[in-house]
């Protein structure tokens, strides 16, 4: 039994149940560090390279889940699990990085703001929306907004409208309704 596959069954014996924990393939492995779903967590992915544990193996934010960290913040995990993994060299990680995220969560991610929101604030991606309700000009906070009917029509006509349904929403299914009611008898 090799080294790697040593420390695969270790990581599998450990973290056996464990809802965080992933094996995405043979060489790599996820863990969810933080509470799912909170703007203080993130999903660690560690791959084994070729000749790991001799060398650092890749380290990586890059999930779908991670898109609410700032760039800021997903440099300095991966800078300083770059760091911790260096102490490591020639023995397995896997683990200690994995729970050197865990212990240090607070500490990672002392520069990524408390709500989702202010996040995206902070990247400049802000709902442009509000400040448009904001300015509406008589000051009244979501004052519904009038429109004339030539601005409704025109609003309509280029597909914009808000409750916008597609188009036969509310067609009769043809075949159903000709399947209820059978096929018309002759009078012969």
């Amino acid at each position: 039994m090799s080294a790697l596959d040593e420390e695969r069954d270790v990581l599998h014996s450990i973290y056996d149940g464990d809802s965080c924990y992933k094996q995405l393939s043979e060489l790599s492995f996820q863990y969810m560090i933080g509470p799912e779903n909170a703007p203080k967590s993130f999903l660690l992915i560690i791959e084994w390279i070729d000749d790991y544990p001799e060398n650092l193996p890749k380290i990586s934010l890059d999930s779908f889940y991670n898109r609410h960290l700032l760039a800021e913040v997903r440099a300095t995990i991966i800078q300083r699990l770059s760091e911790e993994a260096a102490n490591f060299v020639g023995l397995p990680m896997t683990y200690s990085l994995f729970e050197f995220a865990k212990e240090r969560l607070d500490e990672l991610l002392k520069d990524q703001p408390e709500s989702l929101v202010s996040a995206a604030a902070s990247r400049g991606e802000a709902d442009h929306a509000d400040d448009d309700s904001a300015q509406a000009g008589d000051g009244r906070k979501g004052a519904k907004e009038h429109l004339t009917k030539a601005q409704k029509r025109r609003m309509w006509n280029r597909g914009e409208a808000k409750d916008d349904k597609p188009r036969g929403w509310n067609w009769i299914d043809v075949v159903k309704h000709l399947s209820q009611s059978g096929p018309k008898a002759d009078d012969a």
